[in-house]
Parts: structure tokens; sequence; C-alpha cells
């Protein structure tokens, strides 16, 4: 997932903290209109409540834990039925989906379900986004459509995000990987795709893992049972701040690099390049990437998507096997249609969550969120190999590591922004 983006009305406010630039508050503005949105499972105890406290996104009104607690409250075995009670839709069948998906995930996404309060699904939003106020995840449907009848009925934005770092010399681009192939393919919302929950299952996994590092982030799991319920859900969680996983890894493992620091302002914050910085090339950017201890650049736009990447990169290699390539590229221009030809990888590796600095960064996040699930430090010795991406080789080819094969096809310039700069918080 790349770089972060600016929606254009109301300020929301999620994965807050603090007042420094290091660990300062990042501020989006949400305009997702969940008015005609409804609780998926009629007839139960928080079929009101969640309309109640989820509709109004533009209010700071916070619910009381008595009146809307985490799922995982008092219990650690959190059951489908538990967490379908808390999804909270635009359309019917965005909750049919989500509840089919559930059932060929992994058990790891339902334990980590029990640190949010509720799931919402609708038309409205993009990105998907975990914010602090409610407890909740806001998911992008885009992810679980399967038919043109479900994909017309979520509303096309505009890629206002792809603007951002446009003065920069590189491009950075990721993609999940198995056996020299694409893991999962980006479709439009406008293409008259059948799918299947097959085709859908890998890229909604990952979403659901970086959202939840985000929620679990926020309340680790062996803080769920000593909130004041008396209090806000937006009180409760600032009340524990200083024990986030982010805050605890950033002390313990922080990242070094002051040149990516500062592209990552200009990359996933918006902030204006300076001089020089329009003048790093994608070779320079990948030595100072090498040399430091994140997943992803994403991790450098603040600390809660450090951990969050950090988390998901492991898990989907874990449950999934799924390696992660990022590549530095010289930015091509001139044209309106761009081929994988045009785009030079000039730095890349593959599955560098298996370097002991990175991996290690990783387990302290797991034994966070995931404690007791797994022994996450054995588990990070096999990882597999790390593998470098053939410098001088264009993206597609790059893509098997052996060179045996080459796929070039033509790009629309604003699909292959949105396929290779889909961000999620």
């Amino acid at each position: 997932m790349n770089r972060v983006f600016l929606i254009s009305f109301v300020s929301l406010l999620f994965i807050s903290c603090g007042s420094s630039s290091k660990h300062g508050e990042t501020a989006v503005n949400n305009d997702s209109d969940l008015a005609s949105s409804y609780a998926y499972k009629k007839n139960t105890k928080y079929s009101n409540i969640l309309k109640e406290c989820l509709e109004d996104t533009k209010s700071s009104y916070s619910c009381s834990l008595l009146k809307l607690p985490f799922i995982g409250t008092n219990t650690n075995s959190i059951t489908k039925d538990m967490i379908m009670k808390r999804v909270f839709v635009s359309h019917d069948w965005m909750g049919k989906r989500f509840s089919e998906v559930l059932d060929i995930l992994d058990d790891d996404i339902k334990f980590l379900l029990g640190s949010v309060t509720a799931i919402v699904i609708a038309d409205s939003i993009k990105p998907s986004f975990y914010w602090s106020k409610t407890g909740a995840i806001y998911l992008d449907p885009s992810y679980l459509w399967l038919n043109p009848l479900e994909s017309k009925t979520i509303i096309v934005k505009d890629d206002y995000r792809s603007s951002y770092g446009d003065e920069l010399k590189f491009e950075n681009f990721n993609r999940f990987v198995k056996n020299n192939q694409k893991a999962y393919s980006f479709d439009s919302l406008d293409s008259n795709k059948i799918r299947t929950l097959d085709d859908i299952k890998l890229r909604f996994a990952s979403l659901m893992y970086h959202e939840l590092t985000h929620a679990n982030d926020y309340l680790p799991f062996y803080l769920r049972n000593s909130l004041d319920n008396n209090l806000s859900v937006n009180d409760a969680l600032y009340n524990i701040k200083n024990k986030r996983v982010s805050i605890e890894l950033d002390n313990s493992y922080p990242l070094q690099s002051e040149d990516l620091l500062s592209i990552g302002k200009v990359m996933y914050k918006g902030k204006e390049a300076s001089s020089s910085q329009k003048n790093i090339t994608a070779e320079e950017i990948g030595s100072f990437y090498e040399n430091d201890y994140a997943s992803s650049l994403y991790a450098y736009s603040t600390i809660y998507e450090d951990t969050a990447t950090l988390s998901q990169m492991f898990l989907m290699k874990y449950h999934y096997d799924l390696e992660r390539d990022v590549a530095f590229l010289d930015k091509p221009s001139g044209k309106d249609k761009y081929s994988c030809e045009d785009y030079i990888v000039k730095w890349g590796e593959r599955n560098s969550i298996a370097k002991t600095s990175i991996s290690q960064r990783a387990v302290l996040v797991l034994n966070k969120i995931l404690p007791n699930k797994q022994n996450w430090n054995k588990l990070s010795n096999n990882l597999g190999e790390v593998k470098i991406l053939k410098l001088d080789s264009d993206w597609c080819t790059s893509l098997d590591i052996n060179n045996s094969s080459r796929s070039i096809r033509d790009f629309d310039k604003k699909d292959f922004i949105k396929e290779n700069f889909t961000l999620d918080f």
C-alpha cells in the first residue's frame, strides 16, 4: 500500500497521538455519508446502537463503552456471530460478502476483531481506515464486490491522492507475489468482470491485517478488559495512549533515515518537495531504504503505518506465503498512456520482511497484538530469502525473478496509478 491522501470535507481524526511531528496527529477529511447505512443484522442488541454511534461522521460525539463495547470485551473467544452483529452497511450484499469472506480467512483475523467496536462497509468509504473516535474500522467495498450489479452500487471517486510527490523523479511500486506471479489483481469498478471469493480473498486479507493492526495498536488485547466503561470510546482509548504498540516499536526500533522521513511528508502528507528532494534519484532513494528497517515506504508516513505494514507483511507471508515487492523506478514523462517498459527498476527487493532487522520489529508488534497465538520469534527464522529485482528491467519483466518470461501491456495512466497506489490508512 504507497501514498496517503486527504479527503476534502469535514476533518476526521484517526490513529492520532501526541503533538510532535514524529508522534503527531494524523488528520484527514472524511466525506463518507453513512446516513442511509444500517445494521446488517436486524433485531439484535446493537441494531439501533450502531446507527446512533456510527452514522454521524461529522460530529465529535463518541458513544460510551457501556453502550458500544469492544467486541472482545470479557472474552478471548471471538465468534462469527459476535462479529456479524457489529457490521454496519449501506447495502445488504456488503454484509453478506463480509460474512462469506470471514469464513475463509484465518482465525487470527477473528481474534484481532476483538479490538474493534464495529465494522462499517459503505458505498462512500474510500480509502479504508480505522477511527479511534468510534473504535471501528471503515472498509472500502471495492475489495468485496463479485459482479457488476454490486460494483455499480459503489460511489466512484477520483484518485485525488495521485498528485502527491508528482514533482519527485522516482516512483515507488509495490505488489504481493507468489511463484513469480502477482498474487492478485486490481479490478476497476467499471469492468464488467465476474469475480469469485478466491479472487478477492488475499487482497481483503491484506486490508484486514492492516486496519486491524491499527485497532490493536490502540487497544492491545491484554487491555480490552481494563478500560473504564463509563468513558466514551475515544476517551477510554486516549487514557491508554502511552501503551500503544507503535510507541513501543518506535522507542525500541526507530526508523533512522531522516531523508526518508522527510520524503514521507511529501509523498504521504502532500508537503511540497524541496529543490534537493526534487533531484533525488530512484537509485538514491533505494540506497536510503536499503539501509533502514522499514517493510514499506509507507512506514515513513507515521509510526502507526510503520506498525501496520510490519504486521501486514509478516502475516501475509506466514498465512499465505505471499512475498512483497518494493521497488523504486525512474518516472517516465511525456505520455498519456504508459506501458511497463516505461517504468525501469533502479532498486528493488522481494520479501524484505525476511531480513532480521525488519522481522524482529514485526515480532515485537505481533507479540503485542497476537500474544500466545504463535511463537513469532521462531517463525521469523522461516520467512524465506530476500531476493533482488533485476536492475534496469521494466516493472512487469521484474515480476519473474528469473526473467524467464515477459509480460507487457499498456496502462491508462489513471488506472495504473490506482493499481499501484491503492492505499488504506
